[in-house]
């Protein structure tokens, strides 16, 4: 697929030796549906959902699409193994990287009010007793952070030592993070290259929240989540939450326990369900004059094309693709018991949604991404 690059975020379970093998196949034929099977997209996705259950991808699955005016919702599988229960629009589901897309309309709305400059150096925004990384004489900049060529690496060093292995993130502070910063020698100019950097994001998402003098879950539901009414999209569950989340699975089959983010959520900690993930979509391809709206087309614009890979472009958050005659913006994410996939073209009018409870990259998104 021409300028289509996807990196599956907060995946970190090869890091635990975590075994890869899928004892979750399922015969394509008994998966539950609510899938009305009446029109060609409908088939489209029953043929795509099905083989993904076959291969041991999902155990429940929720698709999503919009397209010409219309939203198409597809649930499939189980909650949990076992339960019978079919998953719906309000079932939560962790959306791990596509977070990065949040953070990154945090970024933009404050660029759009004037209070922030993408080019600004770090220095504006982090504590006096840690430095700015720098190489030969250029900063690590907010824009840099956003689209992954800021020279941080994926994961900070010092994660590991401080890591659960069930709940990576749940125990890595902000004097943890300034603590990596404090040492982090760069060794190429930020802007040059692409590097995917899960601690990255979620240093920008703590500099957002520092510079608004509150946490990132306050500064995403103040900027985002209300104005949207996006009422179930949050980094701590409420009980209503809880009482509806998917029951994660590890890419081998066992139980996975919720992950836990303190202010590096911005990089992959959000929780939400199909029905605000829909709303979610829908804001990305608005085009109306609203100053949430404008810093949403903001984060749909080029600022890197990386070289030598067909022109592959990130913008801010989001990766953008071109495939025949759509072009949009792209992200996916993965915790240790959830997979997401979000594509955007807000010219064509098209979303695509794909929710998982398992751990591993399913391609129900990417395939009907290419047949619509």
């Amino acid at each position: 697929m021409k300028q289509l690059f996807l990196t599956c975020a907060c995946c970190c379970l090869s890091l635990f030796g975590i075994a890869q093998n899928t004892p979750l196949q399922q015969h394509p034929d008994s998966v539950h549906t609510d899938n009305p099977l009446g029109t060609p997209l409908d088939k489209m996705v029953d043929s795509f959902s099905r083989q993904d259950f076959q291969q041991g991808n999902a155990v429940g699955l929720c698709v999503a699409v919009i397209r010409n005016g219309e939203t198409h919702i597809y649930n499939y599988g189980e909650t949990a193994r076992g339960n019978h229960t079919l998953p719906n629009e309000n079932t939560v589901y962790e959306i791990g990287s596509i977070s990065k897309t949040f953070t990154a309309t945090l970024l933009a709305l404050q660029v759009t009010r004037g209070k922030m400059k993408l080019d600004d150096p770090l220095t504006k925004y982090l504590p006096d007793s840690v430095p700015v990384p720098v190489f030969e004489g250029t900063p690590v900049t907010l824009v840099t952070l956003s689209n992954h060529t800021s020279g941080l690496p994926r994961l900070a060093p010092n994660m590991a030592a401080h890591a659960r292995k069930d709940n990576f993130y749940a125990d890595y502070t902000n004097d943890l993070l300034f603590q990596f910063l404090r040492n982090f020698k760069p060794i190429r100019k930020p802007g040059e290259k692409y590097e995917y950097s899960n601690i990255g994001a979620g240093l920008l998402g703590v500099l957002l929240a520092r510079y608004a003098g509150t946490t990132y879950e306050t500064l995403l539901e103040r900027e985002i989540t209300r104005p949207l009414q996006m009422k179930d999209t949050r980094v701590q569950f409420t009980p209503a939450m809880k009482s509806r989340l998917a029951q994660g699975y590890k890419a081998n089959g066992e139980m996975q326990i919720p992950w836990d983010f303190q202010e590096i959520a911005g990089l992959g900690g959000i929780r939400s369900t199909m029905h605000d993930m829909l709303i979610y979509a829908r804001a990305n391809m608005s085009r109306s004059a609203g100053i949430l709206e404008k810093a949403i087309t903001l984060t749909h614009q080029p600022t890197y094309t990386r070289p030598n890979t067909d022109n592959a472009t990130v913008a801010l958050g989001w990766h953008i693709y071109t495939w025949q005659s759509h072009s949009g913006v792209v992200h996916n994410g993965q915790t240790g018991g959830y997979h997401s996939f979000m594509a955007v073209d807000p010219e064509a009018g098209i979303a695509i949604i794909v929710l998982s409870n398992v751990a591993t990259e399913n391609r129900v998104g990417l395939k009907l991404l290419r047949g619509l």
